[in-house]
């Protein structure tokens, strides 16, 4: 039917593709090749800023990136807010403040030179 260098060929190829697919659903994304990710992603990015457990959108995006960057750290969360998935949150953690970013915007500040 087929030689054995094709199937030896589709079986490694098979193989790369299960491994890449068994890191998916181990939680383990695979870097983004360019702006693939952002391009891919339809949602608007979206600043929420957290102060005494009230959300306030910030329109400003560059300014929301500038004041996110200025906190000591950004972590994951995986939280919906108003049906908006939201990815990471920047704090100092001594305030009170937080600023909630969802993949779209965080992917834009860390484009950012500021960043």
């Amino acid at each position: 039917m087929f030689p054995v260098r094709r199937w030896v060929v589709l079986n490694v190829t098979l193989g790369i593709i299960a491994i890449i697919l068994g890191l998916y659903l181990a939680g383990i994304s695979p870097p983004a090749v360019g702006k693939v990710l952002s391009v891919l992603d339809r949602s608007l990015p979206l600043c929420l800023v957290e102060w005494k457990s009230t959300f306030t959108p910030w329109d400003d995006l560059d300014q929301c990136c500038l004041q996110a960057r200025k906190q000591l750290s950004c972590e994951n969360e995986d939280q919906t807010i108003d049906g908006q998935k939201l990815t990471k949150f920047c704090t100092t953690g001594k305030t009170s403040v937080k600023f909630h970013l969802n993949q779209k915007a965080y992917s834009y500040c860390r484009s950012q030179v500021i960043w």
